[in-house]
């Protein structure tokens, strides 16, 4: 094993001995805890994937997942890492896993659709974005901004104008995205 592999599973180990006590700590006490818990295990895979360990920070956040899969903050965090690493197809997977979880959730809607418009499948994008707009209750700008532009590129130019117009009425005097 090279000095940069034992590094980085010197890392991983040390970070999943403190989840494990962290995870402990917090099913022994209250939901503050939990939070607090969460929290650290979001802080040392972001510190993971800043070194460019982001395999190392899917696999800490795997192993609290483990305690806890249906936990959204670690899920949110597991594609970050995901998308850092290049793993599109785990990343949409794990959205669609937060969809289940919280079937409204516009946050995962809002990442598909990014997801979907960087690779070129508006129709997909059209979809989330649509259903981000109906779950936000027509309070989403970004809804309605993602909406705009797949509207934009499908050459649906008067659609994609109403559109833009709904997104800055839901943040006026804001500047959009």
């Amino acid at each position: 094993m090279n000095k940069p592999d034992r590094h980085a599973s010197l890392c991983v180990t040390v970070r999943a001995v403190a989840i494990v006590i962290l995870l402990g700590l917090a099913a022994s006490s209250n939901a503050d805890a939990q939070m607090r818990a969460d929290s650290a295990i979001v802080m040392s895979a972001k510190s993971l994937i800043s070194e460019g360990l982001s395999d190392s920070a899917i696999r800490l956040i795997t192993v609290a997942l483990d305690a806890d899969s249906s936990n959204i903050m670690l899920l949110f965090s597991l594609a970050d890492a995901q998308s850092v690493a290049g793993k599109k197809q785990a990343r949409r997977s794990t959205l669609e896993r937060i969809l289940r979880i919280h079937k409204r959730s516009v946050p995962a809607r809002i990442e598909l659709v990014e997801d979907f418009f960087s690779a070129k499948q508006f129709d997909s994008a059209a979809y989330f974005a649509n259903e981000a707009a109906i779950n936000s209750g027509g309070s989403s700008a970004e809804a309605y901004y993602w909406l705009a532009r797949t509207h934009e590129r499908a050459g649906r130019a008067d659609s994609a104008y109403s559109y833009y117009l709904r997104a800055w009425s839901a943040r006026p005097f804001e500047e959009l995205f």
